[in-house]
Order: structure tokens, then sequence, then C-alpha cells
């Protein structure tokens, strides 16, 4: 058992609260119990896991050391001091980030819709952004080099498992414009002062633009946008929180996709319908 807080690994995690060390040592914290298991079996890499002695024979920690991770029991005082929630679940990893490359990122995205993030710099919007794009079917997010770290503690826990599953990548607003033409992408900039969404028809390949809460898009984005689109709001109502509009438009990309198969699916039933009834009135005549 840890009982010293000048253990090395005490001392690291308490360091990872910082982007300066994170970023020394390519690791991040995940921490509490859903987080820690919605990394299991993904190709993030864990370094270490430290949990509270009250966790000694859970099955979680079991399923961590049965793969090989070293796993250490720290005392109950200790590790309250590592927590950074007021409920400290008992558990933190430390892992290695995923480092995604911009070619890798998008054969990793498989020409699905993405999103690019600019300016982005509270940590509690940054993660439910991303929780939003992994549960709508996007391929990827672009957070431009200009926001919050993706890997702040704060942004790993509102993600809730998506940067584990999702890829992502961290580069300049040029490069990010570059690539993104190099792959044929349209991009679509959310402002107020754009075109309702509502009437818009979706390309192949989308990427959408979200600015800063504060200020919206940059310049920038704004010349370089292929269409401006907004959100349409009851009078009086001048904004959205940003991660509220990104919820909005990303199920917006593939509310018709779904619409589709649900007619298709309809049609299919109906024609089945048809033939049965035409069996049972063959017979019966």
């Amino acid at each position: 058992m840890i009982t010293s807080r000048d253990n090395k690994f005490v001392k690291e995690i308490r360091s990872l609260q910082n982007k300066k060390s994170r970023d020394e040592t390519g690791l991040f914290i995940i921490e509490g119990m859903r987080n820690a298991k919605e990394v299991l079996g993904t190709d993030t890499k864990i370094a270490y896991c430290l949990y509270t002695e009250k966790l000694a024979g859970d099955k979680l920690v079991k399923a961590l050391m049965q793969q090989q991770i070293p796993c250490y029991d720290v005392k109950d005082s200790i590790f309250h001091s590592l927590s950074a929630t007021r409920e400290s679940q008992g558990i933190i990893l430390a892992a290695k980030k995923n480092n995604w490359e911009i070619k890798q990122f998008f054969v990793e995205s498989a020409g699905k819709n993405l999103a690019i993030l600019d300016h982005i710099q509270d940590p509690g919007n940054l993660g439910t952004i991303l929780r939003s794009a992994w549960a709508a079917g996007l391929g990827g997010i672009i957070v431009l080099a200009n926001g919050v770290d993706i890997y702040n503690p704060k942004v790993v826990r509102a993600a809730m498992g998506a940067l584990y599953h999702l890829p992502v990548t961290m580069i300049t607003a040029e490069e990010a414009y570059f690539q993104l033409k190099q792959h044929d992408y349209e991009i679509l900039v959310a402002d107020a002062n754009g075109e309702d969404y509502h009437e818009f028809k979706c390309a192949a390949k989308v990427a959408w633009l979200l600015g800063s809460e504060a200020n919206g898009p940059e310049a920038f984005w704004r010349n370089k946008a292929d269409f401006t689109l907004s959100i349409p709001m009851a009078k009086g109502v001048d904004s959205l929180n940003v991660a509220v509009a990104a919820s909005i438009l990303f199920f917006a990309d593939i509310g018709e996709k779904k619409t589709e198969i649900y007619i298709s699916l309809m049609l299919h039933r109906q024609a089945s319908l048809c033939y049965n009834i035409y069996r049972i009135c063959d017979k019966t005549i």
C-alpha cells in the first residue's frame, strides 16, 4: 500500500492536473469508475492505476490487473488529496495520450462528418461536445490549437469516454482548412447570422465549425466557409451555449439518414404485409 505523499506515482498524478506535465510525460488522468470502465478494450494505453482500500478486490481493479496493468492501493487520506472531484469514486488511471497524426486521423474518420472546434475555452463545453459527437456518429474532431487542452481532467470527465473512441487531433486553423479541402469536405460555419440550418441539404461530407463561447467563429473561418448556418430561436434569445448548439447540429446531420432508414423499413414492412395478406386471401379463395 502507498502511504506516503512523496510516492512517485502520487506526485505524478498530482502533477498531471497541469498541462505542462501532461505535455512532458505524454500522460493524462482518467478518474471515476465509469470513465475507467469505458477505457477498457480501447486503443488507449493505461500506464498504471491507483485505487483506494475500499476497491480492493473490485471487479474493475481485477480486470485491470488481468491486463497486466500495474495497480497500487493508496491510503484513503492520500488518495482523496489527489482527486479533483468532491466525492471521489476511489480510482484514478494514468493513461497515454492518443496522438492522432493528421493522415491517420482522416483514415480513421472514414469519410464521416467531422467537427472543428475554434477557441473553445470551457473544459465542460469541450467535453460535452466530444460526447455529443461520439453519440451522433461523427468521424472525428479537430480541436484547433487555440483552445482548452483536450486532456484537461475536466474535459476527460465531461466527455464520458468519447476521447477513447473518437479520433481527436489538435492542429492549426490553416492546416485544418488545407486538410479538409484535400479530403473534399464542405465547411459549415455555425453563426447567428447564417441561414436556417433546416433549409440546408447536407453534402456527402461536411465539417461543422463551432467558434468560441464569447465571440463565435473567427474571421478566418467566416471567410473560408462554404456555408454559414444558424439555429432559429425564439424572439429575444440571441445565442445558445456552444455545446447545446453543437448537439443540435450534429444530430441534424444524421436526422435525414435516420428518416431515410425509417421510411425504407416502413416500405419493407408494408410490402411484407401485402404479401402475407395476398397469401392468406389466396388460401381462403
